[in-house]
């Protein structure tokens, strides 16, 4: 746990070194953002899975001063909790103790989804995610929505987004992601 931590936080500050750039919000209606993400399961997600990594990048379109409409893909991969369970048993004037552990297996959630941003201000703002997400453990693709808080401009990061996500039936993760604008439109 420990290296995936350090693997986080070396992860973002690379990002800052690497794609240190001049941010000016007006210089294009589009604007693409991408960085890593941590996050909690929360519900019974919690139950086999202790925590998440992943990426997202975020695709948005300036449809008036203070509102962008976009969409969003992004992966987490939910590390499995370790497990052990104990019981007993008397039988037959004997005692008879039974355990098991192990570790819940690993899972990957891949989300596609459009995205209604507002800005509060400059360096505040909030999102609406809406689309479809898909867990490895099922075959089937569910209906995902998060409700994202940003702040811009912190001394790290051009953006830091707090998340509530919420996937299938209901799987729910809250999270930190830390976001860097690529000025690739002019």
């Amino acid at each position: 746990m420990k290296k995936c931590i350090l693997l986080f936080v070396t992860v973002c500050y690379m990002g800052t070194l690497v794609l240190a750039q001049g941010s000016n919000p007006k210089t294009s209606k589009t604007s693409l953002y991408i960085g890593p993400q941590a996050s909690l399961p929360v519900g019974n997600l919690a139950k086999t899975q202790s925590f998440g990594l992943g990426f997202n990048a975020q695709l948005l379109y300036s449809i008036a001063p203070n509102t962008s409409v976009g969409g969003r893909v992004g992966y987490t991969y939910l590390f499995g909790k370790s497990y052990k369970n104990s019981y007993g048993n008397d039988y037959m004037g004997g005692s008879y103790n039974y355990s098991t552990s192990g570790k819940y297996k690993g899972i990957s959630d891949i989300t596609i989804s459009g995205t209604l941003q507002h800005n509060v201000s400059n360096n505040v703002g909030v999102s609406m995610d809406a689309g479809l997400c898909a867990m490895e453990n099922n075959d089937a693709a569910f209906f995902a929505v998060s409700i994202e808080l940003w702040l811009g401009k912190t001394a790290l990061a051009q953006r830091l987004e707090m998340y509530f996500g919420l996937c299938g039936d209901p799987e729910i993760q809250v999270g930190v992601r830390y976001v860097r604008r690529l000025n690739l439109f002019k």
